[in-house]
């Protein structure tokens, strides 16, 4: 997978972020960061590998997907069980 998502305390802090980033994959592995590189507000949230993050919550993103209601439920078990031991 190549795709990231990156949490920062404020803009200034995901530029600077940004540009390691873009310095380390450019010097350490001769990639570059493609155009859909973006930086927004966390409130505005971001779907990512089926899920709806934001600043307060991560959720399983149902728009635009067909889930059924017990896979549904299924994922949301499966996630929850993940994260008990951190």
């Amino acid at each position: 997978m190549d795709d990231v998502v990156v949490m920062a305390r404020n803009k200034k802090e995901a530029i600077q972020k940004l540009q390691q980033i873009r310095e380390f994959l450019t010097t350490n592995l001769k990639l570059e960061l493609n155009s859909k590189t973006q930086i927004f507000k966390s409130s505005q949230g971001v779907n990512f590998c089926g899920y709806k993050i934001n600043e307060y919550r991560l959720k399983i993103r149902t728009k635009g997907r067909r889930f059924t209601h017990d896979a549904k439920q299924h994922s949301e078990s499966r996630l929850l069980t993940g994260l008990e031991g951190l």
